[in-house]
């Protein structure tokens, strides 16, 4: 079993129950849509002809990096993909619509998780968690379209 098979094991553990696993199919995208769109507001360098790099993309391309390198290079180009949308999405909303979204992501994992799961998130007893929520995301939305084979739980 490699080392993303385990992982998507141990967080499948902790999602069990189907509306819990609902309540991330949407939070985890909202949360992270907000992330990039708080992200974005911070300009980290001006390049060459005005334009700028944002700590949004740098945060994308970096958790992108974490999965291709770690885990998985095709689910690493899936994610990619969907976070390309986040980003934009995230970046084109204002700031003060960021801050709700992101605590009403937030909330949905602690909902699913309290009401439905009847468990601590996963992330309180591996932070590894943070990481692998959006690519078991990703992972189990490739698998539905068919672009992805090996079981997710």
């Amino acid at each position: 079993m490699s080392r993303l098979e385990r992982h998507f094991a141990d967080y499948a553990d902790h999602h069990r129950d189907r509306r819990n696993k609902l309540t991330h199919f949407v939070g985890i995208p909202v949360i992270a849509l907000a992330l990039f769109g708080l992200a974005a507001r911070v300009v980290v360098a001006t390049l060459p002809g005005g334009a700028t790099l944002d700590l949004g993309v740098l945060l994308a391309s970096v958790l992108v990096l974490v999965y291709l390198l770690w885990w998985h290079a095709g689910l690493a180009a899936g994610i990619a993909l969907l976070f390309l949308p986040l980003y934009l999405a995230g970046r084109a909303l204002p700031v003060l619509w960021l801050w709700p979204l992101l605590a009403a992501g937030v909330a949905l994992q602690y909902a699913g998780h309290y009401l439905f799961e009847r468990r601590a998130p996963a992330f309180h007893q591996n932070l590894t968690h943070t990481l692998v929520g959006p690519l078991w995301v990703a992972a189990n939305l490739l698998r539905a379209l068919g672009l992805y084979r090996a079981p997710v739980g």
